[in-house]
């Protein structure tokens, strides 16, 4: 499952998912998590922030408004704001840590969505 964090530091999630200067982009799974990418986004270039949340189940932001959380909500990622100007890292290690456990419901409902899509769509990852 694609799990982005929108920041301006590259550690902290401190910034609104669709002008976020960085959207690091991570993989995680019951094994863990990998980086997949961290690229510099235009703060004003929405439509790439889209695109690139798009492949993401969850974005990790600073805050949100109504039409940024359904904009994403479209294309399938929720906005989460449970880990604002907290490190990333620890946002991380905390899903692994629920994908592990018994985790919630809508934890590992996404995990399935999110390899359904991948079956189904392997040129989006």
């Amino acid at each position: 499952m694609r799990v982005a964090f929108a920041t301006t530091d590259l550690a902290h999630v401190n910034a609104p998912p669709l002008s976020a200067p960085r959207l690091v982009i991570h993989e995680i799974s019951e094994e863990g998590s990998h980086l997949i990418q961290a690229p510099e986004m235009d703060p004003n270039d929405t439509e790439a922030h889209l695109r690139l949340l798009g492949t993401c189940q969850f974005v990790f932001a600073e805050q949100t408004d109504a039409i940024t959380s359904a904009l994403l909500r479209r294309l399938e990622c929720d906005v989460l704001l449970s880990h604002r100007e907290r490190p990333i890292a620890e946002a991380l290690d905390g899903l692994v840590a629920r994908l592990r456990g018994q985790g919630s419901r809508w934890l590992r409902h996404r995990e399935r969505e999110a390899r359904q899509r991948a079956i189904d769509n392997p040129q989006e990852l």
